[in-house]
């Protein structure tokens, strides 16, 4: 399957990608039905993080994001990784919330996904 990541922005695409990572885990069996009783899963990162996905003729098929600190305190994870003995000089890249529609799995959404989140790294 050819696919093409796109980098998309506004609260619009936030609700939409919100929804697809529940609708995601639920067709998985990775949450009950009821762990999202608004049916989104939207965190506070997600405002400041790039977020980049993969649709076809408008359908979502995959989404991710990507965030960037200039160091691993200022990270929202900074607490995690300082417990779990993480020690690493900025900046620091956090890709997260990588979710492919099981419609389209094993068809090269993840890797097209997580090429797009490199490439936003290194131009970072």
């Amino acid at each position: 399957m050819a696919v093409t990541p796109e980098i998309v922005h506004g609260d619009e695409w936030l609700d939409r990608i919100a929804r697809f990572r529940v609708e995601v885990w639920t067709l998985s069996d990775m949450i009950a039905p009821d762990a999202f009783p608004d049916g989104r899963c939207l965190e506070a990162v997600d405002r400041d993080a790039t977020q980049i996905v993969v649709a076809d003729e408008g359908r979502l098929l995959g989404a991710t994001r990507y965030a960037q600190f200039p160091d691993l305190d200022s990270t929202h994870l900074g607490t995690y990784y300082r417990e779990a003995g993480i020690d690493l000089e900025g900046p620091i890249g956090v890709p997260e919330r990588m979710v492919v529609h099981p419609d389209v799995a094993r068809q090269g959404v993840a890797w097209t996904l997580a090429a797009a989140i490199q490439k936003q790294a290194l131009s970072q």
